[in-house]
């Protein structure tokens, strides 16, 4: 059974499979690129043509697994656009309706009639017969690239962001909001929260806790079990806790609990450095979007070449 792990940021990021956490490699219009491991290392990449159809399913050594089905790349099913890939039928669901990649068409309508444009009225159409400049979040509509450029920067800019300053994603979740409620609570039987190692062992989905004298703080999954804890401490122990900060990604063990793991360094927060990518990246971003946006204002009177124009430049 697959279990996917999902955000309020980023949307869908990866997912658990057979007790072991996979994370999914992206690209601006959220195509599935890749997969990795639980220690960020490569174990599957995804090549499509503009249309979705899979040109090809390589391992970490670049050696062809589409017909290995029992290989991870394949069991996976969130593939171009992220969107959910049939393998039996080779259609992509698009939550409303199936689309046929090979066809460059939805298989039926979605009911909504009427449009300014002649493809418009085509019912039957992906993206506008523009699949390279549009996305089509799920089968309704069609979205300008420069559109999905700028989400995806503000969903960058909020990420890191958050990163550097270390925000509560939601501070209901904080250690004593989580503690009031046990107190609340009537009955032991029913209570949702309880203390683990001095934080509250489940929270809020998508949630955060933090020890109020700053020496312990939880991520939570969509589930609401604990993802990620960072130390800021070494417990009285440095040999064994060398590292402080250091992090324990949650996991199975091989007793079939939900555990943290071993600890590793915590990823350094210089904010002077990232806060000079916070500017470098919404400057990249800025420049990528208006640059196909004018692509797609003057493909009409350039035939297309615009488009060429603008994915050769830098």
């Amino acid at each position: 059974m697959i279990y996917y792990i999902r955000n309020n940021i980023e949307g869908l990021i990866g997912f658990y499979y057979n007790q072991e956490k996979y994370y999914y490699i992206k690209n601006n219009l959220e195509d599935i690129t890749g997969i990795l491991d639980s220690n960020y290392n490569l174990v599957a990449s995804y090549t499509y043509d503009s249309w979705g159809n899979i040109i090809s399913i390589r391992d970490s050594n670049g050696l062809d697994i589409s017909t290995n089905e029992t290989h991870i790349a394949n069991i996976n099913p969130y593939r171009y656009r992220s969107y959910y890939y049939d393998i039996e039928t080779n259609l992509y669901y698009l939550n409303s309706r199936y689309y046929n990649p090979q066809w460059g068409r939805f298989l039926n309508v979605d009911g909504i009639i009427g449009s300014n444009s002649i493809l418009g009225n085509n019912l039957y159409n992906y993206c506008y017969n523009h699949p390279i400049g549009k996305k089509d979040l799920n089968g309704f509509a069609a979205m300008d690239l420069a559109s999905i450029l700028i989400s995806g920067a503000e969903k960058t800019v909020e990420t890191v962001f958050n990163h550097v300053n270390n925000k509560d994603i939601n501070k209901k979740n904080s250690y004593n909001d989580v503690r009031k409620q046990q107190k609340n609570s009537n009955s032991n039987k029913n209570k949702v929260f309880h203390s683990h190692n001095n934080l509250p062992y489940r929270g809020e989905p998508g949630g955060y806790a933090k020890m109020p004298d700053g020496s312990k703080e939880r991520w939570y999954n969509d589930d609401g079990f604990p993802s990620l804890d960072r130390h800021h401490t070494n417990h009285g122990n440095p040999k064994q806790h060398p590292y402080v900060p250091h992090d324990h990604d949650w996991g199975w063990n091989e007793d079939g609990n939900w555990k943290p793991g071993k600890g590793y360094p915590s990823p350094k927060n210089d904010n002077v450095v990232e806060k000079v990518v916070i500017v470098a990246t919404v400057s990249y971003l800025a420049y990528t979007g208006i640059k196909w946006f004018a692509a797609s204002i003057l493909s009409p009177f350039t035939g297309g070449g615009s488009y060429v124009v603008a994915g050769v430049m830098p």
